[in-house]
């Protein structure tokens, strides 16, 4: 959900927040399954039908009749990323120049290729058979030109497409956060797995450690729990679609785009309401086979529209944003979500504008967006662990009203409270540092907005109990730190 803190602005905001019940963002334990042992650490995945499914999902299947998908990436300084997603065999675009320019420019200038980027796994569980095409436009180029005045064209199979407008001076900005769709079970069915017998502490796939092997459909005996949302409770495509006729010039996402983090069982049971939700036609259809597994990865788990695949990017993001990316760039902030066990890798394929040689990173600096009157000073905050999980872990009860007198004080959750939390001092060294840099570079601008996925200055209610949000963001802020912000924007909670 977003949160803002304003100083001043000067251009119109339009705030489009998904319509989500609850942002809890958990790493939840959940069973996985395979049905086929093959050899050694070779397991095949399980199959969808077991856990049921009713209704239709909301995503095409035929995704390939949607490509290209194009899109802008607004990276460091505002250098646009111009994507495009194609079938991994398909070849990349080429850049397209109208005839008029063309001469002008010279012939050479029509066989300018955007490049593949270096990054793709076509095997389960990160499975991305797509390739992702990249022209980095740089600043005081002809190209730059045609997409300040929206006349950029990329040409791919014989067909032309228009490349989203991107502005030096955006007047209206569209902010998004914690948008997809929440599925996060706890038990698939064989009992309490957190406390259960074996225990659920192998490996992870998708933020979710990964429990019995080889179990069958025979095995799911128990009740099957977990956090869900109903398809019908998700507005996050009907929302964005509003926003295609406002004119918007900038995107800019705040993080967690990667919600489906596992299948949802026909007979679940939400631990928030206690109700079955409708989200059972993310399981089929099956999209692994058993040639698919990695080597030296236990692939104990069932394939569905969810996960960091392209599936899951597919369903969660990509679909629900097809028309509003192609009216206007995106700045796309990473959240916990994000991180290199859960969504990290379809992050950095599709969405991030660093560049890197592997399939993800533990962290980044902070950086400048630029435009000419404003700039957004971009902070990666997914690392941070908070005490016994923050938010993600509160339990609900009522909050306290306003007193007669004085105010409520928060308590701060510190971190120094978890003796097992051995990342304590590594974390604050490295926020002091990214802070020093935020304070450095919003005094190259008169209108500095700060944007980070982790609010800055949350409270929230814990068993009733009014406590702080981000400790470690706040430990490391400096005095000064955001005495030339105008504005702070953030996500992670409601």
């Amino acid at each position: 959900m977003l949160q803002t803190s304003l100083h001043q602005m000067n251009r119109d905001v339009i705030v489009k927040i998904p319509l989500i019940q609850s942002l809890f963002v958990i790493v939840l334990l959940f069973i996985i399954d395979t049905s086929i042992a093959l050899t050694g650490q070779y397991y095949s995945p399980g199959k969808s039908s077991w856990l049921g499914s009713s209704g239709a999902s909301s995503t095409p299947k035929d995704y390939k009749s949607y490509f290209p998908i194009i899109y802008v990436v607004l990276g460091i300084n505002g250098t646009p990323h111009v994507r495009a997603i194609v079938d991994v065999e398909d070849v990349c675009p080429f850049r397209l120049l109208e005839e008029d320019i063309a001469e002008s420019m010279g012939e050479a200038q029509l066989d300018t290729r955007v490049l593949g980027k270096p990054i793709n796994d076509n095997k389960m569980p990160y499975k991305f058979p797509v390739r992702v095409c990249e022209m980095k436009v740089e600043d005081r180029t002809f190209d730059r030109i045609l997409l300040e005045e929206g006349k950029l064209k990329i040409s791919w199979k014989e067909k032309s497409y228009a490349v989203p407008r991107v502005k030096s001076n955006p007047r209206r900005f569209m902010f998004t956060a914690d948008t997809g769709l929440r599925i996060k079970p706890t038990n698939l069915g064989l009992g309490n797995v957190a406390n259960g017998d074996p225990p659920c502490n192998s490996t992870t796939i998708y933020g979710i450690h990964q429990c019995f092997l080889n179990f069958t459909k025979d095995d799911l005996t128990q009740p099957q729990t977990g956090s869900f949302q109903g398809l019908d409770e998700w507005h996050f495509k009907e929302l964005v679609d509003s926003a295609t006729s406002k004119d918007i010039d900038v995107i800019i996402h705040l993080g967690d785009y990667l919600y489906r983090q596992g299948p949802c069982p026909i007979n679940n049971t939400d631990i928030l309401d206690h109700e079955t939700k409708n989200c059972s036609a993310v399981n089929v259809p099956e999209f692994a086979a058993a040639d698919e597994i990695v080597l030296g990865t236990v692939m104990n788990f069932i394939p569905g529209e969810y996960g960091d695949n392209w599936w899951g990017w597919w369903s969660d993001f990509f679909y629900p944003t097809l028309n509003l990316l192609k009216e206007a760039p995106i700045i796309a902030l990473r959240g916990n979500h994000e991180i290199c066990d859960r969504g990290g890798y379809g992050y950095f394929m599709f969405l991030s504008p660093i560049e890197i040689e592997d399939y993800c990173l533990e962290k980044f600096d902070p950086y400048a967006i630029k435009f000419e009157h404003e700039q957004f000073l971009v902070m990666d905050d997914s690392i941070i662990r908070e005490l016994n999980g923050g938010v993600d872990h509160f339990l609900p009860g009522a909050c306290p009203g306003a007193p007669n007198t004085g105010f409520v004080v928060p308590t701060q959750l510190t971190r120094y409270n978890d003796t097992n939390d051995k990342d304590i001092q590594y974390h604050l060294d490295l926020f002091t540092q990214h802070f020093e840099k935020i304070h450095a570079m919003s005094l190259e601008s008169e209108n500095s907005f700060y944007i980070g996925h982790r609010p800055l200055f949350g409270i929230c209610c814990n068993n009733g109990t009014v406590v702080t949000l981000d400790w470690t963001l706040q430990q490391a802020l400096g005095p000064t730190t955001l005495d030339q912000i105008s504005a702070i924007f953030s996500g992670h909670v409601q």
